[in-house]
């Protein structure tokens, strides 16, 4: 085999999707490096990120960030694991990974009532996890597809009088 283990896939129950054991064992060591006292992640780890990363296939960032979500909804996690899993999640939209506007796309209904559970916001790092929660769903436009940030100038073709 290629390397990639069968789990049994949220989207279809009755058929099982391949998910890269890159994936598996990245979203764990994602999980428990969150856990640590450190306030971000380190540079190393970013860097083992980046590369894993890039060999995911759609199905991997969906198993992915669908463990990283749940993390983020629980009540009794730290705000500093929810920060350092909100700047997981922005920095995998700026690394470009393959499917990761669709899979933030299916889920914007869980993200936004994330947004939603930030109350009064008393401790200092809740309005910069919500700050990194919705720059992330700011990266899909309603319809799923890819949110482009370039201006576009378009050249007049008419002659001065």
């Amino acid at each position: 085999m290629d390397g990639r283990i069968p789990l049994q896939s949220p989207l279809y129950p009755n058929k099982s999707a391949f998910f890269s054991q890159n994936a598996h064992s990245l979203v764990q060591e994602t999980i428990d490096n969150s856990k640590s006292e450190d306030g971000t992640w380190s540079y190393e780890f970013l860097c083992k990120v980046n590369y894993e990363v890039s060999l995911f296939k759609q199905v991997d960032t969906k198993f992915f960030i669908d463990r990283l979500i749940p993390i983020l909804n629980d009540e009794k996690t730290e705000i500093q694991i929810k920060f350092k899993i909100a700047q997981m999640l922005s920095f995998l939209k700026s690394l470009k990974v393959n499917g990761f506007s669709s899979v933030i796309h299916e889920s914007k209904e869980e993200l936004t009532l994330i947004l939603k559970s930030f109350g009064n916001m008393n401790q200092p790092l809740e309005k910069a996890t919500r700050n990194l929660i919705e720059s992330v769903m700011m990266t899909v436009s309603e319809d799923g597809f890819p949110v482009s940030h370039r201006n576009f100038h378009v050249k007049s073709s008419s002659v001065p009088p």
